[in-house]
């Protein structure tokens, strides 16, 4: 009895490691993604730690990211190689009362 319940557990994890192998590439991509951007020491001070302004209607602006889709591929972050999709994000501010966007290096010239 003992032996027949090993056999059978036995055959049910081999299946279920063919599965899990045969549909890699569906199922890691629905969970996980990378995201890359660009950012400098002194645009991260500015936009998280200082208060910015709209130039025209001088309202307090929010802070916006915006992800756009890359492609969907395999990736290699710190050693660790897994098939995703792939993010590139952008960072702004935003004023709500006029819409107007401002990027962060145009707020540094100021």
């Amino acid at each position: 009895m003992n032996d027949n319940l090993l056999f059978v557990l036995g055959v049910f994890l081999v299946i279920a490691f063919i599965v899990t192998i045969v549909n890699y590439k569906k199922l890691g991509s629905k969970f996980n993604r990378s995201y890359s951007g660009e950012i400098s020491l002194k645009e991260i001070k500015n936009f998280y730690f200082k208060k910015q302004y709209c130039n025209h209607c001088n309202q307090k602006l929010i802070r916006v990211h915006d992800k756009e889709f890359i492609e969907e591929g395999w990736d290699n972050i710190n050693g660790t190689h897994f098939y995703g999709k792939k993010y590139k994000v952008k960072t702004y501010l935003k004023c709500q009362e006029c819409q107007k966007k401002y990027k962060l290096e145009d707020l540094m010239k100021e």
